[in-house]
């Protein structure tokens, strides 16, 4: 969150310096950042209270789930 909020005020701050390009590559990190941070914490204890099938499956739907919305919001449907 915090790696976040710095980039929303540097946009804020720094409105002319920023061009696309480089705000979509400082968000694209920071979600790399924090999808690896999450799945680092949280995969142990998915493990140890759903199992590894479970698990498999629950981020198989949730990827799936989230590519779909993404690919629909492209189409503007």
């Amino acid at each position: 969150m915090n790696n976040t909020m710095t980039c929303l005020r540097s946009g804020c701050l720094f409105p002319t310096s920023l061009n696309p390009e480089i705000l979509e590559g400082i968000l694209g990190s920071v979600g790399g950042v924090m999808a690896f941070v999450t799945l680092h914490q949280m995969l142990p204890l998915a493990f140890k209270y759903a199992g590894q099938k479970q698990f498999v499956k629950i981020i198989f739907c949730g990827t799936t789930f989230m590519s779909a919305s993404t690919t629909l919001q492209g189409l503007n449907i």
